[in-house]
């Protein structure tokens, strides 16, 4: 079970978003320098939560077992790490962030075990930068999706994608990544990147990065890669005399650590990394 840091306070209020899918009335929390925010169960509903984010803020999220969407607003020069957790059931999570020019987000998944189709859209205007890190693994049957699109709609933006998805037994994971470069949004930075073990000859992992470019001035990158475990890798751990189980299970944990690598040390323990995986 994840340990969770004491919540701290927020404004929370009712409010009505004003665009699309969006449009009905919905929770606004208003987050401003909160170092360890939980949301509270009670927001954990099938209607939108929106958040108003400023200052430098921490949001830990244990994603409900109902279909889910919120909406992030970060205005101009904040910060925001967001860390979300899904284990075991079955739903429709979408989550939309805008940032104001000069905004920094980073946002964590762990994802596991789950049927569970997780939709991220982030638009960035000038300057902003968003970060994106994710771990899926899944066993059983299980089919997780994940669809992320980060839109750069002003000049000097950064962004990056990094995710490791790891399947067994005959489960599934699907990882659509889509960058959207505008015309006009000179000297944009991109990247993304897609990591997939398959553990079983069941297993499926299927990837696939798109790039929307329409501006030259830029630096985009893409990559995936998808593959079995690296058979030199576990023969060099036999060989030393470690048992074949044991070996696979040093090398899975080790594909994971690179997930665990990334995350703030506050964030680790949210996830379980410190007492198992890392």
């Amino acid at each position: 079970m994840a340990e969770t840091p004491a919540v701290q306070e927020a404004t929370l209020e009712l409010h009505r978003i004003p665009n699309g899918a969006m449009s009905k009335e919905s929770k606004l929390l208003v987050l401003k320098d909160n170092p360890h925010f939980v949301l509270p169960e009670s927001t954990q509903t099938t209607e939108t939560v929106a958040f108003q984010v400023s200052g430098k803020n921490c949001a830990f999220i244990v994603l409900p077992e109902t279909a889910a969407k919120q909406a992030w607003h970060l205005k101009a020069g904040c910060e925001l790490d967001c860390f979300f957790l899904a284990r075991g059931f079955t739903a429709t999570t979408e989550v939309h962030f805008t940032l104001e020019p000069q905004s920094r987000l980073r946002v964590f998944s762990l994802l596991e075990d789950c049927n569970l189709n997780w939709q991220a859209k982030a638009e960035l205007a000038g300057e902003a930068a968003a970060f994106f890190y994710g771990l899926t693994r899944t066993a059983g049957n299980a089919q997780t999706k994940i669809a992320l699109v980060v839109k750069h709609s002003g000049c000097g933006g950064t962004s990056e994608q990094r995710f490791f998805s790891c399947a067994s037994e005959n489960s599934a994971i699907e990882f659509i990544g889509r960058i959207v470069v505008e015309a006009g949004a000179t000297g944009t930075k991109a990247h993304q990147l897609h990591r997939g073990l398959l553990l079983s000859p069941g297993a499926r992992i299927a990837a696939e990065p798109i790039l929307n470019i329409f501006h030259d001035d830029v630096r985009c990158t893409h990559g995936a890669t998808i593959g079995f475990i690296d058979e030199m890798a576990l023969h060099y751990l036999m060989a030393r005399g470690i048992a074949r189980a044991k070996a696979e299970a040093m090398l899975v944990a080790a594909f994971a650590g690179q997930f665990a690598a990334l995350l703030p040390d506050e964030a680790k323990t949210f996830y379980g990394f410190e007492s198992s995986d890392h």
